[in-house]
C-alpha cells in the first residue's frame, strides 16, 4: 500500500507527457495549414463564369492555404491545384474539395451562363488599393480583342527621371495637404518620367541593387524615398504602381475612376503591402483590369519585391512575358511598353489617417 501514491505520481507524469505531446502535434498540424476539418473552406465561395472561362479555387484552413486537397467537379475540368475551366453547357455545377487527412469534404457552386447573358453575381469593384486576402483569378479562353483608338501617349524613349519634391504628402481620403510625412512614404523618384511615361531601364545608380535580376526577361519597377523605410515596421504601408500598358486612355480602367490615375486608363496595378501587425515585411501583389467584368482582379504571378540595404529604394520584379500574356487574356489589351504610362503611390496609415504621395503628381 505504501507504493500506491508513488504509482499515482508516475501515472500523472505520464498523462502530462501525453498531453504535452498532443499539444505540440496539434500546433504543428495547424502551423502547416492542416487544422481541423471544420475550418476548411473553399474560396471564392461562389462565382459566375461563361463557357470555357477559368477560375482559381483555393482551399483555406483558418487564414492559411490548405495543402494536399483533392479537387473534383461535377462537370468541367479542374486541375490538382484547383484551377477550374467551365464546361460548354450553361448550368450550375459543384466544385468539391476533399480534406487530405479525413473524410471531410466541402463544395461550392459555379454558375455557368451563356455568353450573351448577364452574370447574376458580379464581383465587387475594388479600388486600386483594395487588396482582398484571397480572390478569384478569372481568365478568358478566347478574349475579345476589339479595335482600339490610337494611343494618346507619345513614345516613351525617355532618359530623364522625374524627381518628386520633398514634403508634398496629402491625405489619401481628402487629397488635402498634411504636415506629417512618415519615413518611407515621401517619394523622391520613381520609374516614370515627368509626362508619366514608364521608364524601362533601371538608372545606373540603382542597377547594382538588382544586379541578380534579369532585366531583359523581367519588368523592374522602382521607387526611391527622401527618408528610408524604418528598420522596425511601425505602420501599415502600400507602395503601388498603376500602369496604362498601351498608353491608350480608352482601354483599361476608365479615367476618373481610379484615385491613382484619374487622367489615364489602368490595365495593371502592381503593389507591395507591408503590415507589421500581421508580420508582413513585404507582400507583393498584382491586379489586372477585367474588361468584361469591369473590375480589377487579383491574379497569381511570380513576383519579387525588395528594399535596398539602406531601405531608401523599393524594387518589384515581374516576369514580362507572363505579364503580357495575362494582360491579353484578362484585359484583351496588347501591351505596348514604348507607349506605357503610369503613376506611383506610397501610403502609410497613421493614427490620424492615411497619408499618401503620388509621383508624378495628380492633375
Amino acid at each position: 500500500m505504501a507504493k500506491r501514491p508513488q504509482q499515482w505520481v508516475i501515472g500523472g507524469f505520464i498523462l502530462l507527457a501525453i498531453l504535452v505531446i498532443a499539444f505540440v502535434l496539434v500546433n504543428l498540424l495547424l502551423s502547416q495549414g492542416i487544422g481541423l476539418p471544420a475550418t476548411f473552406l473553399i474560396l471564392p465561395g461562389e462565382v459566375t463564369l461563361h463557357p470555357g472561362e477559368g477560375c482559381q479555387f483555393r482551399a483555406v484552413a483558418g487564414d492559411r492555404l490548405m495543402p494536399g486537397v483533392k479537387w473534383t467537379a461535377s462537370d468541367g475540368d479542374i486541375g490538382p491545384e484547383g484551377f477550374y475551366v467551365a464546361p460548354d453547357a450553361p448550368g450550375d455545377y459543384q466544385i468539391i474539395a476533399q480534406h487530405p487527412n479525413s473524410e471531410y469534404r466541402t463544395a461550392v457552386t459555379v454558375h455557368v451562363v451563356a455568353a450573351d447573358e448577364n452574370s447574376t453575381e458580379q464581383p465587387p469593384n475594388p479600388t486600386e488599393t483594395a487588396i482582398p486576402t484571397i480572390a478569384s483569378t478569372v481568365t478568358s479562353a478566347a478574349p475579345a480583342h476589339s479595335p482600339s483608338p490610337a494611343p494618346t501617349q507619345t513614345s516613351a524613349s525617355v532618359s530623364t527621371v522625374f524627381f518628386d519634391a520633398a514634403g508634398d504628402l496629402v491625405s489619401f481620403d481628402t487629397l488635402g495637404p498634411v504636415a506629417f510625412a512618415p519615413p518611407g512614404t515621401d517619394i523622391r523618384a520613381a520609374c516614370f518620367a515627368s509626362e508619366r511615361q514608364l521608364m524601362r531601364t533601371v538608372p545606373e545608380e540603382l542597377a547594382g541593387k538588382v544586379s541578380d535580376w534579369d532585366t531583359k526577361e523581367n519588368l523592374v519597377l522602382w521607387l526611391t524615398f527622401h527618408e528610408p523605410v524604418p528598420t522596425v515596421p511601425d505602420m501599415e504601408r502600400y507602395w503601388i504602381f498603376a500602369l496604362d500598358v498601351d498608353g491608350n486612355t480608352a482601354t483599361g480602367r476608365p479615367i476618373d475612376e481610379g484615385k491613382i490615375n484619374p487622367d489615364i486608363g489602368v490595365e495593371v496595378t502592381i503593389g507591395v503591402h507591408s503590415n507589421p501587425t500581421a508580420g508582413i515585411e513585404l507582400s507583393p501583389y498584382i491586379m489586372i483590369w477585367n474588361t468584361r467584368l469591369a473590375t480589377s482582379e487579383l491574379v497569381a504571378m511570380d513576383l519579387d519585391a525588395r528594399l535596398s540595404t539602406t531601405r531608401d529604394a523599393l524594387f518589384v520584379r515581374i516576369p514580362e512575358k507572363q505579364l503580357a500574356e495575362t494582360i491579353r487574356a484578362v484585359s484583351g489589351v496588347e501591351p505596348n511598353w514604348n507607349q506605357a504610362a503610369g503613376r506611383a503611390l506610397a501610403t502609410a496609415t497613421t493614427s490620424e489617417g492615411t497619408v499618401a504621395d503620388f509621383a508624378p503628381e495628380r492633375p
